[in-house]
């Protein structure tokens, strides 16, 4: 379920609107866009796009998979949110769920 809404199988400016709050809250989602955005972000290298348009790499992203530069440092952050409550969450789980009857 999740690889439907991260964006990589439906871009996020794609997604119909009522689909685009579920694409911000899987975790994957910041995950691709932090790899999008440090690897492509700042490439300035002019690629050929459809009907011999020019434009550079770094605009294309953004056009087509809506991936800001300066998101960048966000995205690690929300994906050690997520690392951080999803730990907690099992640390307190293992701790308190006690399904053993003695």
């Amino acid at each position: 379920m999740f690889n439907i809404f991260n964006g990589f199988v439906i871009a996020y400016p794609s997604m119909p609107k009522y689909w685009r709050w579920l694409n911000r809250l899987v975790p994957t989602t910041w995950v691709l866009y932090g790899l999008g955005v440090s690897q492509l972000g700042d490439v300035t290298g002019h690629i050929v796009q459809f009907a011999g348009r020019r434009m550079s790499v770094s605009a294309f992203t953004r056009l087509l998979f809506d991936f800001e530069y300066g998101m960048r440092w966000w995205c690690l952050l929300i994906v050690f949110g997520y690392v951080v409550f999803l730990r907690v969450t099992s640390i307190l789980a293992l701790k308190y769920v006690n399904f053993l009857r003695r």
